[in-house]
């Protein structure tokens, strides 16, 4: 018997890597391995990946920068909404 899996591909379903934070927030993946071990940024462990819901992390985001004082851009309300 053949298994049809039905399940969408991790990117289809919002999920990111790493790299992709980094690039979305505009910092080194350096600083995204900073705010997941010491400001919260919310993933989840997959093994010995790590993985970050796309709407999670923005929504995330736009509350750190608030509460840091440096937000100077809606480019994450702009993605969140779309």
């Amino acid at each position: 018997m053949v298994r049809i899996i039905t399940e969408k591909p991790v990117v289809e379903c919002g999920f990111l890597k790493k790299k992709e934070v980094a690039v979305l927030l505009n910092v080194s993946p350096r600083t995204v391995n900073l705010w997941m071990a010491e400001n919260g940024l919310p993933f989840l462990r997959v093994g010995s990946m790590c993985r970050f819901d796309r709407s999670k992390v923005l929504a995330w985001f736009n509350g750190f920068a608030r509460k840091c004082g440096n937000w100077t851009s809606d480019k994450a309300d702009k993605e969140s909404e779309g």
